[in-house]
């Protein structure tokens, strides 16, 4: 393999693979320019299934404040549906109202994802500790 004027050739598994430093220098551009936002899954069993209520706020807490001070963007949530519409029409969002406050307050975001699923449910009972 010929190296080329402005040309770099590197080996990777003891195989040359050549490249431009104009490339290069555009990749490093574009890695130190941007970047991709990071969210850190909460637990499933954040909340009791049965009652609707946080298990335990101080933990939540806790978490929250160590997702925020390791530098990710926010964290990612199921939002049980059947868990806020325990009776036809009758919404209680408490919980969720109070874990989306502490993102807030921890300069985080929150990305929500509705789970409709029957199935969902029976999990969170099966594994809910009494």
């Amino acid at each position: 393999m010929h190296k080329k004027k402005n040309e770099m050739v590197v080996k990777f598994n003891s195989k040359p693979i050549s490249f431009s430093i104009l490339s290069l220098v555009f990749c490093l551009l574009i890695v130190c320019i941007s970047s991709v936002p990071v969210y850190v899954m909460m637990p499933l069993d954040l909340i009791d299934p049965n009652t609707g209520q946080l298990k335990d706020f101080n933990k939540l807490a806790s978490q929250v404040k160590t997702v925020a001070s390791s530098g990710v963007d926010g964290f990612m949530i199921d939002l049980w549906w059947g868990v806020i519409e325990r009776t036809p029409k009758s919404y209680n969002f408490e919980a969720y109202r109070k874990i989306f406050n502490l993102a807030a307050a921890n300069n985080l975001k929150v990305q929500v994802v509705f789970s409709f699923r029957l199935f969902s449910i029976i999990f969170l009972l099966a594994n809910t500790k009494y």
